[in-house]
């Protein structure tokens, strides 16, 4: 790392942390808004299970004025009810790929501390508000605000600026750093009305542009995946039909997702070279059952469907892909006895695909992918849990030199978010697409716990394998993979302390061990690094 970086980072962590402990005082827990509530944006902010802000245990004697006064501001009237939050983060990431780092060449080059630009140090600031308006009993209004602004601080430009490659989440070359302009823009991360209990039936109807996550988010949780963790919305309609007498509910959702994010709602401040937030132009419509009638266990059995349009080229390539793909699964999960939790989540796809780049046209569609976790929770003091998961997605078989007519590769659909990874998912893009973790075989056991009700902690290890080595088997002279099928193994540390209600820190290092997957001159070991803090209102 820079000097000047370094130096950048400890002071922006030292100041953070001073800034919230003088904050802890003043602040004490909050009562959270109904709807969509912090607890809620902090899920969608952070593309994770919703975790609710914990107290640090000396906030609890805190000035009960001011609380009641921040309450008083948040719901103002009876049916309304607001909230925002802001968000600063520090982002290094060495070896990984997340500026298309290169040779002198222009090749593109991963996990090699040799390759120009290796290293990427930057900073994220976002800012959102929200508010939900209750009118008339069951109908409810909701509106989010979103801006997010980014800063490199290295490396001050891209390399070879006569063959400027496109950046893994910026859609045009860049060929200086500093302050992204393209990305500050504002926009409607969300909007729409909710209907329930309609006529006196068992209805709920969501239409606009909302949140939408399915089971653990497996493959429904992520939108936009371009943008990062700024959005993942969906534009469409869900309705929910809950027959209790059954323990059923039925969930029928139909939705667009426009490459830009524009289409359906204009941005409130719009860039001049517009910022893609997925690679194409996309439709779904899903059905997801959710049946609780066996004690203790949910059986959710789906079918997705998903269109691919590529967008036309307004860059310096096309963009994305055309597809149709269909989609069968079921989850099961549950618990067993007061210790042991589990969920079991197997589908299979088909259809047909056309990909860019000179692969045929009217591949067909045939995959299939499984993600399963087994948990034991101590019941203890410190909440101790373990677990081990497995999960395995199909990749492309293909013979050397040559595309057969049969695509095997599961596609995630819209599941491409850090789930597992945060800094990983940046190498796929020399395969795939980043944070497309498809053709891989997963193993890891992992711990977390709350020592205190301010603080939880976690590690997590992975052991990955790809299912295919297709890019060595088309064209071995490649400069990344090798013949292996072993990608490598994944260390994850994980530390969040809660100050109080209204803020939290966290850190979040990941490293990456490559393995035979890799050819020598990619083998270098990959890092990232997340220091954040998140102070909501």
């Amino acid at each position: 790392m820079r000097q000047d970086t370094k130096i950048w980072v400890l002071a922006t962590a030292a100041a953070a942390v001073a800034w919230a402990w003088m904050s802890a005082g003043a602040m004490a827990q909050a009562t959270q808004p109904s709807g969509q509530d912090a607890a809620s944006a902090v899920k969608a902010a952070e593309k994770e299970p919703a975790v609710a802000l914990k107290p640090a245990d000396a906030a609890q004697g805190a000035d009960s004025e001011i609380e009641s006064f921040i309450k008083a501001t948040k719901n103002p009237f009876p049916w309304l009810n607001w909230g925002a939050d802001i968000r600063a983060r520090n982002e290094f990431v060495n070896n990984l790929g997340g500026t298309r780092s290169t040779d002198r060449r222009g090749n593109v080059m991963i996990l090699n501390k040799d390759a120009l630009s290796h290293e990427v140090d930057y900073q994220r600031y976002r800012a959102r508000w929200w508010a939900t308006v209750t009118p008339v009993k069951n109908v409810e209004f909701y509106v989010r605000l979103t801006w997010e602004g980014w800063n490199y601080c290295a490396p001050d430009q891209l390399p070879n600026p006569s063959n400027a490659r496109l950046d893994a989440w910026e859609q045009r070359p860049l060929l200086s750093r500093g302050w992204i302009s393209e990305r500050d823009q504002v926009l409607f991360d969300n909007l729409y009305v909710k209907l329930t209990d309609i006529g006196g039936l068992p209805i709920t109807v969501t239409a606009g542009r909302q949140d939408i996550i399915l089971g653990e988010g497996w493959l429904v949780m992520d939108g936009t995946p371009l943008d990062g963790s700024r959005t993942f919305y969906f534009d469409g309609i869900r309705t929910t039909t809950n027959l209790k007498d059954i323990k059923t509910t039925f969930d029928a959702m139909w939705f667009q997702i426009d490459a830009q994010g524009d289409a359906w709602l204009p941005m409130m401040r719009k860039t001049d070279w517009p910022l893609y937030e997925t690679e194409q132009d996309e439709m779904g419509a899903i059905l997801y059952v959710t049946n609780r009638s066996i004690p203790n266990m949910s059986i959710e059995p789906y079918f997705m469907y998903k269109q691919n349009r590529h967008e036309e080229p307004t860059t310096i390539r096309r963009s994305g892909t055309d597809a149709d793909i269909y989609t069968f699964g079921t989850r099961v999960a549950g618990t067993v006895g007061k210790n042991w939790k589990y969920s079991a989540n197997v589908a299979g796809q088909f259809g047909n695909r056309d990909a860019p780049a000179g692969i045929p046209n009217n591949q067909n569609i045939c995959a299939w992918a499984t993600n399963n976790r087994l948990s034991y929770l101590f019941n203890d003091k410190w909440k101790n849990e373990v677990y081990f998961d497995y999960e395995y997605l199909s990749g492309d078989r293909s013979h050397r030199y040559q595309v057969d007519g049969n695509y095997e590769a599961f596609d995630v659909l819209w599941g491409r978010y850090p789930r597992w990874t945060e800094g990983y998912g940046f190498a796929y893009a020399a395969e795939s697409r980043v944070f497309d973790l498809g053709n891989t075989h997963r193993f890891g056991p992992g711990w977390k716990a709350s020592p205190t009700s301010a603080i939880d902690v976690g590690l997590y290890y992975n052991f990955l394998f790809a299912d295919e080595n297709t890019v060595y088997d088309q064209n071995p002279q490649n400069l990344i993979f090798a013949g292996g099928n072993f990608r490598g193994q994944l260390l994850v540390p994980y530390f969040k302390y809660a100050f109080n209600s209204h803020m939290f820190a966290r850190v979040m290092p990941e490293f990456f061990f490559p393995g035979s997957y890799y050819k020598d001159a990619s083998n270098d070991v990959g890092t990232f690094v997340r220091v954040e803090l998140v102070f909501t209102w």
